[in-house]
């Protein structure tokens, strides 16, 4: 999710540009050269914000960990300061994964684990490779997921 987010942020900065670029040269009066020069130093300026987001997407997105051990799943993030959650997997009830079209392509999606317990669920975003994901989560839980077939009756 989190390149969904910087490609929508690039998208957005993109149009920005294009539409500073189009009001300069509606109202400008003045020379080419100057004219190109202010596209120059425009265009540095956007490029210096796209790389900045770029930079804070990316940098958020290295420094959080998902871990699972002895029945507990521990959500570490933060660059600066380090925030960590840890949840309890013993009453989960339901593991299941949400992908879109676009996720399933770049194999991304969310895993969301179902405690009775618990007044919402909890939600662990952007994961590579989800199902492998909630395949471990589930055997880490004893959750294993019959791959039996059941004939259907005649």
């Amino acid at each position: 999710m989190a390149v969904f987010r910087l490609i929508l942020y690039l998208i957005v900065l993109s149009l920005i540009f294009i539409a500073v670029l189009f009001f300069f040269d509606q109202n400008s009066s003045k020379t080419g050269g100057q004219l190109i020069m202010l596209h120059i130093e425009t265009f540095a300026v956007y490029a210096a914000v796209c790389i900045l987001i770029a930079l804070i997407v990316m940098l958020r997105w290295a420094f959080e960990a998902y871990t699972v051990y002895d029945g507990r799943l521990v959500h570490r993030r933060g660059i600066i300061f380090r925030k960590t959650e840890t949840y309890s997997l013993q009453n989960m009830e339901e593991v299941s994964i949400q992908e879109g079209f676009i996720g399933r392509i770049m194999k991304h999606g969310t895993i969301v684990l179902h405690n009775p317990l618990l007044h919402t669920p909890v939600t662990l975003a952007t994961i590579t490779d989800p199902t492998i994901q909630a395949d471990a989560i589930r055997s880490a839980i004893g959750m294993e997921m019959d791959n039996k077939i059941i004939p259907l009756p005649q």
